[in-house]
């Protein structure tokens, strides 16, 4: 589960991703041809500018998402992302 701006990204076991607004309303889904390993939020810390999910997959993808966009795909291994806040 990840906030992004205003809607909440949550990845389901159903290998899909499903963006929700505050108001509970479906906004968008996305279909993984796979499953998800790890959904982490990309941000640049001190520029509000660029804000992006990054999807790691278990056949070895790393997807890099804009909203509901596919901006760019990594191919390589996923061992696992970061969670919690980084001080």
């Amino acid at each position: 589960m990840v906030k992004l701006d205003k809607c909440l990204t949550v990845a389901c076991m159903d290998n899909s991703i499903h963006g929700f607004l505050s108001k509970e309303k479906k906004i968008f889904s996305l279909y993984m041809p796979c499953s998800i390993m790890t959904i982490e939020l990309l941000q640049q810390k001190y520029s509000q500018q660029l804000k992006a999910l990054l999807v790691g997959l278990s056949n070895g993808d790393i997807r890099l998402y804009n909203d509901k966009h596919l901006i760019y795909t990594i191919k390589g291994e996923v061992i696992g992302g970061i969670m919690g806040r980084r001080i």
